[in-house]
């Protein structure tokens, strides 16, 4: 769970935003801010959950045919660098899956 805070100066103008994992740091950074000269009686804040989404099903084949391809980078490379050494056949296939399965 995340908090976030949002100061606005009396223009409605955004101060500044603020993240924190409890909402009681942001209400200390409030009460430091304060204390500072420049800190402006009329600004008004508000303090939000912030909801963290899962990430979706097509995200995450996203994220591992990825991670997969540059796992696999290498075979590529040499093969290009050696061409007596063709990308085996398995991984190949394995790439073009993982390629094909991004969106």
């Amino acid at each position: 769970m995340a908090y976030k805070l949002e100061v606005k100066k009396a223009d409605d103008s955004i101060y500044c935003i603020e993240y924190a994992n409890t909402s009681v740091e942001l209400e200390a950074w409030i009460a430091e801010e304060q204390l500072k000269f420049y800190w402006d009686v009329t600004n008004t804040h508000t303090i939000t959950e912030v909801v963290q989404n899962e990430p979706s099903a097509q995200s995450i084949i996203n994220q591992n045919a990825r991670i997969y391809l540059a796992s696999t980078d290498w075979y590529v490379i040499r093969a290009i660098e050696d061409p007596t050494k063709p990308v085996p056949e398995n991984i190949a296939t394995a790439r073009q899956t993982a390629r094909a399965s991004i969106v």
